[in-house]
C-alpha cells in the first residue's frame, strides 16, 4: 500500500516555456509511485477552470497567483502534497508561501530567453514579435532550488534534483 507524504507544497516556477508543466507532470508521476496523496495544479489549467476571469497585466497576474496559492493551502490543509506549475513570480507570493506553508519548496526553472522563444514558437506562441515578459515579474529571493532546464539537462534530471531537495526538506 502507498504511504502518505507529509502535507507540503512544491511550486515549480519559471518564465513561460521554461518547462514547468513538463517537469511537474514527470515529478507527480514519480511521487505517485510511492505516495497516494499527490495533487497537481497547472497554472494554465487553473486559469481556464476559473473562466479566464483575470487578464494578463501584472496586477491581474499577482491577484491570480494569490488565488492559486490559497487553493494550494486549502488542499494541503486536507493532508495532501501539492505540486503547482505556475509562473506567479511575485515577491508577495513568495513571502506568503514561506510564511504560511511550513513545508514548501520553491523550484525555479531557468532557461535562456533564446531557448524559451524557440520552444514557444513550437507550442503556445505567446511571445509575439519575440517579446518576452520577464520584466512583468519579480526576481525571487527565497528559491530553494534553481535548475537549468535546457541543453543536456532533461526533465528526469530536474525531477531527481527536486525529489532529493524534498527529501532533505522533509527530514
Amino acid at each position: 500500500m502507498k504511504k502518505l507524504h507529509t502535507p507540503s507544497l512544491i511550486w515549480i516556477t519559471g518564465f513561460s516555456a521554461a518547462g514547468k508543466t513538463t517537469v511537474a507532470k514527470e515529478l507527480v508521476k514519480a511521487l505517485r509511485n510511492d505516495f497516494s496523496n499527490v495533487i497537481h495544479f497547472d497554472g494554465d489549467d487553473l486559469r481556464n477552470i476559473f473562466g479566464n476571469t483575470w487578464g494578463y497585466e501584472a496586477n491581474d497576474r499577482a491577484a491570480l497567483a494569490k488565488v492559486y496559492f490559497s487553493l494550494c493551502s486549502l488542499i494541503i490543509s486536507q493532508g495532501n502534497l501539492v505540486v503547482i506549475s505556475a509562473i506567479g513570480m511575485f515577491k508577495e507570493s513568495e513571502d506568503w508561501i514561506k510564511n504560511n506553508i511550513p513545508l514548501s519548496l520553491i523550484v525555479e526553472l531557468n532557461v535562456p530567453e533564446r531557448e524559451r522563444l524557440l520552444r514557444d514558437s513550437k507550442t503556445k506562441k505567446i511571445y509575439k514579435d519575440g517579446k518576452v515578459f520577464d520584466l512583468d515579474y519579480d526576481s525571487l529571493s527565497q528559491v530553494d532550488l534553481r535548475i537549468n532546464n535546457f541543453g543536456n539537462n532533461s526533465a528526469s534530471n530536474a525531477v531527481e534534483a527536486i525529489i532529493n531537495e524534498l527529501n532533505k526538506a522533509s527530514k
